[in-house]
């Protein structure tokens, strides 16, 4: 069964932020609903974009959360391509704050924190150097490669 990935990605964005959202005020700087619609549109194309772009960056992730597309492939971990996704992250996240924030409802600004803090922390562990921790005492590809059978669908071909 393939799962939507606009719904898993909604999912894990809302998850994430679960209980800070609270409703919006009524306020005269509120978008009109036309404007917020595209506003909206925009965002949310945008983590739809990123989430399918995560999927295929990281086909071992892209199996846990049930998307089967490339379950015969592993993620390139090479400090090149590590530095690549790096500077399409950074892509990513200007294109979010290029985003305006303030014109969204409470929700999604809720979603556009998120989405933001996720993408800069991103950035910062590649500045951080953390692409040259591959193993440590409790995380690495030896952790979770040997578990990734039991997301793996079974099926004849």
């Amino acid at each position: 069964m393939k799962r939507s990935t606009s719904s898993v990605c909604t999912v894990l964005m809302f998850a994430a932020g679960a209980g800070l959202s609270t409703p919006a005020a009524p306020d005269a700087n509120r978008p009109s609903s036309a404007d917020g619609t595209a506003i909206t549109k925009r965002l949310h194309d945008l983590f739809e974009r990123e989430w399918q772009w995560r999927l295929k960056e990281n086909p071992e992730f892209a199996t846990s959360v049930a998307v089967h597309d490339d379950d015969d492939k592993l993620s390139d971990v090479s400090l090149a391509n590590l530095a690549r996704q790096t500077r399409e992250t950074q892509a990513f996240l200007a294109e979010l704050r290029a985003v305006d924030r303030e014109r969204l409802s409470g929700d999604d600004q809720v979603n556009y924190d998120i989405f933001e803090a996720q993408l800069q922390e991103r950035v910062e562990s590649h500045g951080f150097g953390e692409q040259y921790l591959t193993i440590n005492a409790d995380s690495g590809f030896h952790s979770g490669f040997a578990q990734i059978w039991q997301a793996m669908p079974f099926e004849m071909v």
